[in-house]
């Protein structure tokens, strides 16, 4: 094997214990011995989706596909990427390749049900969920995942008895539990069976799902308010009017179908001004967070979309709001 390969085997061992920066740097190295090209390559997509670097993720993937003999040979990496990126169509086409070619095919296969899911093709969605439910390594993400698919459907009954199934899981928090759980009975009209001892008068969360004041809304996303210790989740400015913001959000996800995770819902915004800062860069971008099912807001965020993001291909179709809505009609 040659010296750069061996800074191939190097940068793998880097990735591995953490250093990022190390394997960046060893995999554009080995980048230059052909029988290393392709697995450094994926291995850089990798870190930077990692680091939400999604501009040059892509940019790595497109100069793959335009080398290669088999431009679909990284169809896994690049359907994860469109799914951080939200184009649902796009990566329900590369991870349906993924899963004809066989490639780490359970995780394949959740991917293509999230994207199932996203895109309101919930019969399709629930049989691969069902499928993953009966493997040990995906039962838990694969069971909670048709909980909230069931409850996008608005068939609640059906949910709270799949839910029922991973109540004493320990990969959930008690706070999760307990979010999942009222969210649940209070569509159900059954508050006193929730059996999470969590106070939802101090519990924000729970208190966005029964109380709708705006002014605990803007002493919560206050926080993000040039506070450097919130980089991760971007800063607004100290001057913008928050009140003002929350308004232009609601009038902008009224229209919008929402992007779904967990018990939330998220709506990510490309806005006509600059309202605050991601990792020192300046941006016009915001992710409002809704409880699931509402668009009852529970904060909002500074961003950077990237310049793939496609704000229209999911979030202002009619067409598959109504196709949604109609799926849980069993």
């Amino acid at each position: 094997m040659s010296e750069i390969c061996n800074e191939y085997v190097d940068g793998k061992k880097a990735m591995e214990s953490g250093n990022t920066l190390l394997a960046r740097h060893l995999f554009k190295k080995s980048l230059l011995t052909p029988s290393c090209y392709k697995s450094s390559l994926a291995n850089l997509v990798r870190i930077n989706l990692k680091e939400g670097k999604y501009d040059q993720a892509r940019e790595l993937l497109e100069k793959f596909q335009s080398s290669s003999s088999r431009p679909n040979a990284l169809a896994n990496l690049q359907q994860f990427l469109e799914l951080h990126e939200y184009n649902f169509h796009c990566a329900k086409k590369y991870a349906e390749i993924a899963v004809e070619e066989g490639n780490m095919q359970m995780e394949n296969m959740l991917s293509l049900a999230r994207c199932y899911l996203q895109l309101g093709e919930y019969d399709l969605a629930e049989k691969f969920y069902e499928t993953l439910c009966f493997n040990e390594n995906f039962h838990f993400t694969a069971t909670i995942e048709l909980v909230y698919l069931y409850m996008l459907e608005e068939d609640y009954q059906r949910a709270y008895r799949m839910y029922e199934k991973i109540k004493e899981n320990s990969e959930m928090t008690p706070y999760h539990h307990y979010v999942t759980e009222a969210t649940l009975l209070s569509k159900l009209k059954n508050y006193n069976r929730i059996t999470y001892g969590i106070d939802k008068d101090t519990s924000y969360t729970l208190n966005r799902l029964f109380k709708q004041e705006d002014k605990d809304l803007v002493e919560h996303i206050e926080k993000h308010k040039n506070k450097e210790e919130k980089m991760t989740n971007g800063c607004f400015y100290a001057n913008l009017d928050l009140a003002n913001l929350i308004s232009i959000a609601r009038s902008k996800i009224e229209r919008m179908n929402p992007i779904h995770n967990n018990t939330s819902e998220f709506y990510k915004v490309r806005l006509d001004f600059p309202i605050g800062f991601k990792e020192r860069t300046i941006t016009s971008d915001i992710c409002v967070v809704t409880l699931l099912g509402t668009k009852n807001i529970l904060t909002i965020y500074p961003i950077a979309l990237s310049s793939q993001f496609n704000q229209e291909d999911l979030l202002y179709d009619e067409n598959l709001k109504q196709k949604r809505l109609k799926g849980g009609r069993r």
